[in-house]
């Protein structure tokens, strides 16, 4: 009975030590190679680190630029959720859309024929309609863009 009640106390143990250290921490400890098992505080697991020769100011900086690509990984995403919406904007309205256009200049281009078929079908209620629902995706995607204009501001002073 007292064997069982000791294994039990060293696995716990071993249990609580593995949720004392920050995950990077322990990541780190496995790409080197380093078992966890018996570390019990991140203290600890950066000495261990910095003795077989791993900088912790490396780690750090491992964090930065893991951040810095979640980061871009979500600006890119919504760019291209952006972008894929105004090309398809701009295909529906019968315009060409090329391939290094950037954003801005195709949302003007987008708004000069709306203008354009807007006083065209001024005298039609029908398709003076279809150019209204065209404004509104139009307008619809140029808030966005300058929603998403002011956040890459708003990120840069920050």
């Amino acid at each position: 009975m007292q064997i069982d009640a000791i294994s039990s106390i060293n696995y716990n143990n071993t249990a609580l030590a593995l949720y004392n250290l920050s995950d990077s921490l322990k990541r780190r400890l496995v790409e080197a190679g380093i078992s966890v098992y018996g570390i019990k505080s991140d203290e600890e697991a950066e000495e261990i680190l910095q003795a077989n020769g791993i900088s912790v100011k490396e780690e750090e900086k491992t964090k930065k630029a893991e951040k810095t690509k979640a980061e871009t990984s979500k600006v890119s995403y919504y760019d291209e959720e952006l972008i894929f919406d105004i090309k398809r904007l701009a295909s529906d309205l019968g315009m060409y859309v090329s391939e290094d256009i950037d954003m801005k200049e195709m949302l003007y281009n987008i708004s000069m024929v709306i203008t354009h078929l807007k006083n065209l079908f001024s005298n039609n209620k029908n398709l003076r309609e279809v150019a209204n629902q065209f404004d509104e995706r139009y307008q619809n995607i140029y808030s966005r863009y300058m929603a998403r204009k002011s956040t890459l501001s708003t990120e840069i002073i920050n």
